[in-house]
């Protein structure tokens, strides 16, 4: 094989390489600098909608406890008239007048149907009736 000289024209660029290689690049900075700008945007925009009350804050706001002394359970038990079949209207009355159990929750009534369901010394009689059965109670302290 043959070497064969090449001059410095040859890896130069010509005018229109020059050209094309500098659109490139500042294609790359107009790409950066819309990132750039979509993200000022975002930014400003939701500055805009929380200022006006349009979108709410991503951070859930902390909602203090209401002060209850006793369990929803053991609450429950003594809002319930033993041997009785009580309705979960009832219930909810009972523990509402008797000012057992405290509290704001708009899931109230779920909360208590899953402790009725749950509670092995309360009988669900038909749908929505439960009943306190006091003779299961001492069956339960007599086994602990």
């Amino acid at each position: 094989m043959s070497k064969v000289a090449v001059g410095k024209e040859t890896s130069q660029r010509t005018g229109s390489e020059i050209y094309v290689h500098t659109y490139q690049g500042l294609l790359r900075q107009k790409e950066k600098i819309d990132r750039d700008l979509l993200r000022l945007q975002e930014k400003f925009l939701m500055a805009i909608s929380k200022s006006r009350g349009i979108l709410p804050d991503k951070r859930a706001k902390y909602v203090p406890r209401l002060y209850n002394t006793t369990i929803l359970a053991s609450a429950i038990r003594k809002c319930m008239i033993p041997n009785t079949p009580m309705t979960m209207g009832d219930i909810l009355k009972s523990l509402s007048n008797k000012d057992l159990y405290h509290t704001d929750s708009k899931y109230f009534y779920t909360m208590v149907n899953n402790k009725l369901n749950r509670d092995p010394i309360i009988k669900k009689i038909s749908r929505g009736v439960f009943i306190y059965d006091l003779e299961n109670r001492k069956k339960d302290n007599m086994m602990v």
